[in-house]
């Protein structure tokens, strides 16, 4: 009998057509790094003395910024799934901007959801470290593993904030043997005039913009190289 690893599954066969489209996708992707727009970099000089540095219980103590946890118990993957739903904060769009995670049907979300308005900054404080500032709105929180801090005043930009939030000497708060949590309070960032924060906003921004571009080259290449050896070795492609 023929071992079942020499199989070829449907999903694994690939076609010239298959072949082209991954090759034209790369070429997509290194495209968009080319038309990439760079902001001028920020001048850098040696700092003369340290930033004041304030934690987030500060900040929540002088009114600058409100504490918002989730009461919603439970798991994303247990609620209905409704294209024209809601989206779903978890961890890959707070990362990256992106998830496959489906939006849910508001009425199956159990107890009292959260909701994220524009100019939050979500974060999660379980199993890791990441900010992101929401500019919409409209996303449930699910569970414990996620916290809103919202900006009561223009002390912080929402951009600035989440950027600076996830600082070496805040990721090593860490704490706990198993899945490691970082008390939201404990953490600092350093408090800068708004002048400087939208300056690092602007330089913060052209580098994520260039590590998503970076990243969507890497899978494309990675996939087009995969269709090639496949190709070839299948007798479906010849180099000419």
């Amino acid at each position: 009998m023929t071992p079942k690893r020499w199989i070829a599954l449907e999903e694994d066969t690939v076609t010239l057509e298959s072949v082209t489209s991954d090759m034209e996708a790369l070429h997509s992707a290194v495209s968009a790094l080319e038309a990439a727009e760079l902001t001028d970099p920020v001048a850098l000089t040696a700092a003369q003395t340290p930033p004041k540095l304030i934690s987030v219980a500060e900040l929540g103590k002088a009114g600058s910024l409100e504490i918002v946890r989730a009461r919603t118990r439970g798991r994303a993957r247990d609620l209905v799934e409704n294209p024209q739903g809601v989206p779903v904060v978890d961890g890959a769009w707070i990362r990256d901007g992106k998830t496959d995670r489906s939006p849910v049907e508001p009425e199956s979300i159990p107890g009292e959801p959260l909701f994220t308005k524009p100019g939050d900054v979500v974060l999660q404080n379980t199993g890791g470290l990441a900010a992101r500032a929401d500019h919409e709105g409209g996303r449930v929180l699910i569970g414990s593993t996620f916290q809103v801090l919202r900006l009561q005043d223009d002390r912080l930009m929402p951009e600035y904030l989440a950027e600076m939030l996830v600082s070496a000497a805040n990721r090593r708060q860490a704490m706990g043997a198993g899945v490691q949590r970082v008390r939201l309070e404990d953490l600092h960032i350093a408090l800068l005039p708004q002048d400087a924060q939208q300056r690092l906003v602007d330089q913060f921004t052209t580098i994520r913009r260039l590590q998503t571009t970076a990243q969507d080259i890497l899978a494309a290449a990675a996939q087009a190289r995969d269709a090639l050896v496949d190709g070839v070795t299948g007798g479906i492609i010849q180099a000419t």
